[in-house]
C-alpha cells in the first residue's frame, strides 16, 4: 500500500514538474500600432508559436479582444469588446473554429443573438433577441444551411411573411466523375414576384465565405435563371476537392420589396 502511495504521489509531482517547466518555457511577446501603442499582446512557445494566453487592443489603449491559443491555434473561450470596453461577442473555438454557442450583445448589454456553431458552420437551434430581451427570431440549422426560420412581432405573434429556403441532398461526398444532384426549395413565396435562383458549385479555395452569393461564375455551371416552386439542381463533378453548392434565392416580396435568400451546401469530391 505504502508502495502504492509513493507511486501515485511520484506521478503527481511529475506532473505538477511537467506543468511548471511548460510554464517556464512560456514567454510573453508584445506587437505596437506604428505609433508606438501596444497593439498584441501573447504568450509564446519556441519563440514563435502560440501558446497561452492572447490579447489584443484597440490603439487608444482598451482591450478589443481575449482568448487562448493552444499550439499555434485558437482554442478556448474568446471574448470580444467595443471601444468603449463593452463586450459585443463571446464565443467557444476549437482548433481555430467556432464550436458550441456563441453569444453576441447589444451594446446596452443584452443578448442580441445565441448561435450554435459546430466546426466554424451554423448548425442546430438559433435566437435572435430585440433590445427589451423578447424573442424576435429562431432559426434551425444544418451544417450552414438554414433549414427553417420563424420570425415574431414585439406582440409575440408569428411573423407568416417570412421565408426560408431548404437544400434537398443526401450527398456529402461523391466521386469524381459523379453528378452532384440537389432541389431548393423557398416556402411562404405564394405572393411573392420575379424570382430567379442564382448559385454554382464553388471550389472553397477561392469561395468568398462572407459573400455567399457568388460573383464566381464558372461558366455554364453558375446558373442565373427563374425560380418557381422549386429548382433542381446537377452539375458533373470533374475535379476533386472541397465545394460548396451556393447562392441566392432573389425575389419581390408581398410588400414588393427587393430581397433574396441565401443557401449553401458543403461537400467534397474524391478521386
Amino acid at each position: 500500500m505504502k508502495n502504492k502511495i509513493r507511486a501515485i504521489t511520484a506521478l503527481v509531482i511529475l506532473a505538477v514538474f511537467s506543468s511548471k517547466c511548460e510554464e517556464s518555457e512560456r514567454k510573453v511577446v508584445k506587437e505596437y500600432y506604428p505609433s508606438g501603442e501596444i497593439k498584441i499582446e501573447k504568450q509564446v512557445i519556441k519563440d514563435t508559436t502560440s501558446d497561452g494566453y492572447i490579447k489584443a487592443f484597440y490603439q487608444n489603449g482598451r482591450l478589443k479582444m481575449r482568448g487562448e491559443n493552444k499550439n499555434g491555434k485558437w482554442d478556448g473561450l474568446f471574448t470580444f469588446y467595443d471601444l468603449s470596453g463593452k463586450i459585443t461577442e463571446e464565443a467557444n473555438y476549437i482548433n481555430n473554429q467556432k464550436n458550441g454557442v456563441v453569444k453576441i450583445y447589444y451594446a446596452n448589454g443584452h443578448i442580441e443573438s445565441n448561435l450554435s456553431y459546430t466546426d466554424d458552420r451554423k448548425n442546430g437551434k438559433s435566437i435572435f433577441y430585440d433590445t427589451l430581451d423578447r424573442e424576435k427570431e429562431i432559426d434551425f440549422y444544418e451544417k450552414g444551411a438554414l433549414l427553417r426560420a420563424t420570425s415574431f412581432y414585439p406582440d409575440g405573434k408569428v411573423n407568416r411573411d417570412k421565408w426560408t429556403t431548404q437544400i434537398k441532398t443526401k450527398l456529402d461526398s461523391i466521386k469524381v466523375g459523379s453528378l452532384f444532384t440537389a432541389v431548393v426549395n423557398l416556402n411562404n413565396q405564394a405572393n411573392f414576384k420575379n424570382l430567379r435562383f442564382k448559385g454554382a458549385c464553388i471550389p472553397n479555395n477561392i469561395l468568398d465565405k462572407a459573400q455567399p452569393m457568388p460573383s464566381y461564375k464558372p461558366g455554364a455551371h453558375y446558373l442565373d435563371v427563374p425560380f418557381y416552386q422549386n429548382f433542381s439542381f446537377e452539375e458533373k463533378m470533374t475535379s476533386p476537392g472541397e465545394y460548396y453548392f451556393s447562392g441566392t434565392i432573389t425575389f419581390n416580396d408581398s410588400a414588393g420589396m427587393y430581397n433574396w435568400s441565401e443557401f449553401t451546401h458543403r461537400f467534397v469530391v474524391y478521386p
